[in-house]
């Protein structure tokens, strides 16, 4: 990851990314199955949801891609070429019905626990399915807590506490409300980012932070609230923001490591 830094006020330095340096890795993610390999995907994090993507194609289409940088840590990804019969027979997959994806949320590889992808073969779509197999992954039937995955709006000056180990995005806007956007975004990541709301009329929290145009989205590190990234990019777009928070999760899941803390998702 490229990027460049300057230390706010009272702070440690802020890192702003010109690029997330994903693209060449995109592929590595969708692992191409063949008979041989089916095993070995089903052993793989058994923790974690996954999903399995039907083809008829050589090569791995480009939203495809793009979700697996989103929920790479967090899902396994494995594609199968619509010729490895025995392969889609094990998973109950009609050849006719293909292209098809197909996920786990708790993988116990019993297929009678398989969910099939049926909405419209898009980016958030297909994000908002996979986000489900990962909550369904950490509560199973359990109703999740209330937090998870919510926006929070700060109307106050005083930010609310972001939960130990998360990072904390918040993302000041130019409106009043939560837009659909933001809330799928928090929805994406809500088990390892916090999500804040900062509306156009909070004036002391913009002030705060220095911040001089709107929408703006910083992430913060939980306790001290110092800004550790800015969105680099003028135009806000679904990947390029949840490719931008993927890549921060992926940092802080390694620093956890590093510090001998349990990192259970991403």
């Amino acid at each position: 990851v490229q990027s460049d830094t300057h230390t706010p006020e009272g702070g440690s330095p802020m890192v702003r990314r010109k690029s997330s340096g994903r693209k060449l890795q995109m592929t590595n993610m969708w692992a191409w199955m063949r008979a041989d390999g089916v095993e070995a995907f089903t052993r793989a994090d058994a923790g974690k949801p996954h999903v399995l993507l039907f083809t008829s194609r050589k090569q791995i289409p480009k939203r495809y891609e793009q979700v697996a940088v989103v929920f790479e840590g967090r899902a396994v990804f494995s594609i199968v070429h619509v010729d490895e019969v025995d392969i889609l027979k094990r998973f109950r997959v009609d050849p006719r019905t293909v292209p098809r994806l197909i996920m786990q949320p708790q993988h116990t590889g019993d297929v009678d626990d398989i969910l099939h992808f049926d909405g419209d073969i898009e980016f958030r779509s297909i994000c908002s399915f996979i986000a489900g197999g990962v909550r369904t992954s950490l509560f199973g039937k359990a109703t999740p807590p209330v937090s998870y995955g919510r926006v929070v709006t700060v109307e106050g000056e005083v930010l609310p506490e972001i939960p130990k180990g998360m990072y904390g995005v918040i993302f000041f806007s130019d409106d009043k409300v939560v837009s659909n956007e933001l809330a799928w975004t928090a929805s994406t990541f809500a088990e390892c980012l916090a999500f804040l709301f900062v509306p156009k009329t909070n004036k002391r929290v913009r002030t705060a932070y220095k911040i001089a145009s709107l929408p703006h989205i910083l992430v913060v590190t939980p306790g001290t609230m110092v800004p550790v990234s800015v969105y680099p990019h003028p135009e806000i777009s679904h990947f390029g923001v949840a490719s931008w928070l993927a890549d921060i999760v992926q940092e802080n899941a390694e620093r956890r490591r590093q510090r001998g803390e349990v990192v259970e998702k991403a």
